[in-house]
């Protein structure tokens, strides 16, 4: 049996907390970023706004408290993009070697132009701030910050005792985090010089809808670690009778394949919003998995990598698909409704292809790739420009070789 906690609250995080759950042998805890939304999910015992009608069972512990995370021998990362690098670094405290990270965010980080494992490793190795308090018990930002919900002194049904400061003063274990006690009266400073935890950190991606994940629908993946033995370990752990996993050690092909198809998601939303059919959605996804593959290669991915789940499955998927939010972004554009308010109608659920798409060409530029359906969804998206405009000057695009 594995510890499993399981880092976001969305329907994706919950619809593979469901998904463990079915296949038995875990021990599985749901966090959420907040004690209030923890307790609010808890108390309904349903993610009302991200999942409704999908009940979970009294074996998967929803929690908002950090300590929750230092308990788990996987830690299967599900936070959006824009928010994974402050999350990491506020649970960095609980992080420790004998885990292993799993990221499921489909996303690129907007400015740095990363990945999500790139985010954790790099969030992992960055030095630490220390704020005041005592001890990681709640949902604050530091390893021994209670958080302003929580008075230091005053834990009603927490059955954590608080530490004695004599404790801080003996060596600390390898998995205690980067913090020694100042040898002054009170203060207490971080460590530079303790490394990060040495952590395994791979992806997890590929065709799979949250809510027919959630529903026991079979579903097929992929898991990436640059070690062959810790991705067959998670083969192991998660693959039940509706959930296959098929490993790889291709961490860049698959996290790219899975990020960059949001983004021709999108494009094809906006062709289906203006009315065109199924002539030029084929065009659309078969030139847009060639703009993800060129991509994915000059940064290290390897071509048959995108030809898989994690490439062309996720990209058929999302750009056919209902379900997808970020087909639904570039379908109401297309109709002609302005981003603000579309992203506001999703109610908190987030389009990753959005911000992705920044992401994509700022990477693209980096590496002097001509990615150019990016680059118009890039313009309709942070320029407004007429999406009927964005299809003629795609189609009015210099000819040239297939290949």
């Amino acid at each position: 049996m594995s510890r499993i906690v399981v880092l976001g609250v969305g329907a994706w995080g919950t619809a593979l907390s469901l998904s463990l759950h079915r296949r038995g042998g875990h021990q599985i805890s749901l966090w959420a970023h907040s004690l209030e939304l923890a307790a609010e999910i808890d108390a309904a015992r349903e993610n009302m706004q991200f999942l409704p009608g999908f009940p979970l069972p009294a074996s998967i512990s929803v929690t908002g408290f950090d300590a929750a995370v230092a308990e788990a021998e996987i830690v299967l990362s599900v936070i959006p993009s824009e928010f994974l690098r402050a999350t990491i670094a506020r649970l960095r405290p609980q992080l420790h070697s004998g885990q292993i990270i799993l990221s499921a965010t489909k996303g690129v980080e907007d400015h740095s132009f990363l990945r999500m494992t790139e985010v954790i490793a790099a969030t992992l190795a960055e030095p630490s701030t220390l704020g005041a308090g005592l001890m990681t018990i709640g949902s604050g930002p530091s390893p021994l910050d209670p958080g302003p919900s929580i008075p230091p002194l005053d834990l009603p049904g927490i059955d954590l005792p608080l530490p004695d400061l004599e404790e801080f003063r003996r060596p600390a274990p390898p998995h205690a985090g980067p913090w020694t006690l100042d040898p002054g009266p009170s203060s207490l400073v971080p460590s530079p010089l303790v490394p990060s935890p040495s952590i395994p950190i791979g992806a997890l991606s590929g065709p799979s809808f949250a809510l027919e994940v959630a529903q026991g629908q079979p579903t097929t993946v992929t898991v990436a670690f640059t070690d062959p033995a810790v991705a067959a370990q998670i083969q192991r752990d998660f693959s039940s009778e509706t959930l296959r996993l098929y490993t790889s050690t291709d961490v860049i092909g698959v996290e790219l394949g899975g990020a960059l198809k949001n983004v021709i998601a999108i494009a094809a939303g906006v062709a289906a919003g203006v009315g065109l059919g199924y002539n030029s959605a084929a065009g659309l996804m078969t030139r847009g998995i060639a703009e993800i593959t060129r991509l994915a290669v000059a940064c290290g991915a390897r071509r048959e990598t995108l030809a898989g789940l994690s490439g062309i499955g996720d990209l058929v998927l999302t750009c056919t698909g209902t379900l997808s939010r970020n087909r639904t972004v570039g379908f109401e554009l297309g109709r002609g409704r302005k981003l603000p308010e579309i992203l506001e109608s999703l109610g908190g659920k987030v389009a990753e292809g959005v911000l992705t798409t920044r992401a994509a060409l700022g990477l693209a530029r980096k590496h002097d790739i001509e990615m150019p359906i990016a680059e118009q969804m890039e313009l309709i998206l942070d320029g407004g420009k007429d999406p009927r405009e964005a299809i003629k000057d795609l189609m009015l695009r210099p000819g040239k070789g297939e290949h």
